[in-house]
């Protein structure tokens, strides 16, 4: 199946939105480039990535925010060549199954109430919150049903991200939110190694809403 993407089909950044968020996330940065977008996550975004990835003539610079961070190197293992510089936003090595088994049952239960208390949960402050409700309609108006996200939370059961895994790729850089609670920082320290640029914002779990992010990004220029 295509890749199903967004956004100007010869930019070359790609980026992977997380669980739960689609495209329209994105938007609430202001990039200094042009970048095509995964429009939202679905059950064979793996192997539909890889296959994108493989038929690039040019390596591309791959963005991959939280669970889109997993599917970005699972679905680059093989094509590590294709992969310019490989950013890495909001990702912690793994999510304990237990977690994700809860999180299942309150899908079951109440989706539209885990979902807005999840959203939510990703920002720090109330001036946060508001920011994310005004400028991407997907923290009040759910994207997904209930059985599209429990199917792509199972991913989680199944992926993590290794040190040895970032090795793979030429240039990695890792951006987190000091105060994510998503997945915390101490966590996704694990992955840091002093070969790879590691950016810490003053956010929660979706630094897009901070000034602190877009200048980080922007000042990362595009290796080709």
């Amino acid at each position: 199946m295509p890749l199903k993407r967004t956004g100007p089909p010869n930019a070359p950044t790609l980026i992977i939105p997380g669980w739960g968020t689609d495209a329209a996330l994105f938007s609430v940065a202001q990039w200094s480039s042009e970048y095509q977008a995964v429009e939202r996550l679905y059950d064979t975004i793996i192997p539909d990535l890889s296959d994108w990835l493989a038929q690039q003539k040019d390596p591309v610079r791959l963005i991959g925010f939280s669970l889109g961070g997993f599917i970005a190197i699972e679905a680059a293992k093989a094509h590590p060549d294709r992969v310019s510089e490989l950013i890495l936003i909001g990702v912690m090595p793994q999510y304990e199954v237990q977690a994700i088994t809860q999180i299942t049952t309150f899908l079951n239960s109440s989706p539209d109430a885990y979902m807005a208390q999840f959203y939510k949960a990703c920002t720090t402050t109330e001036d946060e919150w508001i920011t994310l409700q005004n400028e991407w309609k997907g923290a009040t108006e759910i994207a997904y049903s209930a059985q599209e996200l429990i199917q792509t939370l199972s991913f989680l059961e199944t992926l993590t991200i290794q040190s040895e895994d970032l090795d793979r790729f030429e240039n990695v850089t890792l951006i987190h939110g000091r105060h994510d609670v998503i997945a915390p920082i101490e966590s996704a320290r694990q992955l840091w190694a002093p070969h790879r640029t590691w950016i810490e914002i003053n956010s929660g779990h979706i630094p897009f809403l901070s000034s602190e992010f877009t200048n980080a990004v922007n000042t990362l220029e595009p290796i080709r």
